[in-house]
């Protein structure tokens, strides 16, 4: 798991609010390898949804880097389980 994902959900978890569930992201792999049009798409679960823990967990997201696809961009829906345990 990336640092910067980590960091959104130590920040969160500090501040003692449950956004616990299943989100799911959605982002392209561009043809150098940097991650481009990340996006939340959906949260499932107890927790509250948050528009910073969102923002963060995009932010994060585009942060990210591949090694360049062969032929196009890649689109990518990437699960992603979190758990505020306290």
């Amino acid at each position: 798991m990336s640092s910067r994902i980590l960091n959104c959900y130590t920040q969160h978890l500090e501040r003692g609010v449950d956004y616990s569930g299943h989100w799911r992201l959605r982002f392209i792999i561009g043809m150098e390898g940097a991650t481009t049009h990340a996006a939340v798409i959906l949260h499932q679960g107890q927790g509250r949804t948050n528009p910073e823990f969102e923002a963060c967990l995009v932010d994060a997201f585009c942060s990210l880097r591949f090694p360049p696809p062969e032929e196009s961009p890649i689109l990518v829906t990437y699960p992603l389980h979190v758990d505020f345990a306290y």
